[in-house]
């Protein structure tokens, strides 16, 4: 009998967990990201005023795109 055949379904085990805990680390550092409210407005604020405009900054590419 082959001696590595053994070891096969502890080497498939080990994956599976190591699968397992990626996904867990995973869905742990995304979880307080994806959970994020805004807090509410505060009522009377300046909920009128807009934002200031966005001045966009290129820096390269093809000219007159």
């Amino acid at each position: 009998m082959n001696r590595t055949r053994r070891f096969r379904p502890i080497r498939r085990l080990a994956s599976i967990l190591a699968a397992q805990a990626t996904a867990l680390l995973a869905a742990t550092a995304t979880a307080p990201a994806a959970i994020a409210v805004l807090p509410p407005p505060e009522p009377g604020g300046t909920a009128g005023v807009p934002p200031p405009p966005v001045h966009t900054v290129i820096t390269g590419g093809m000219p007159g795109w």
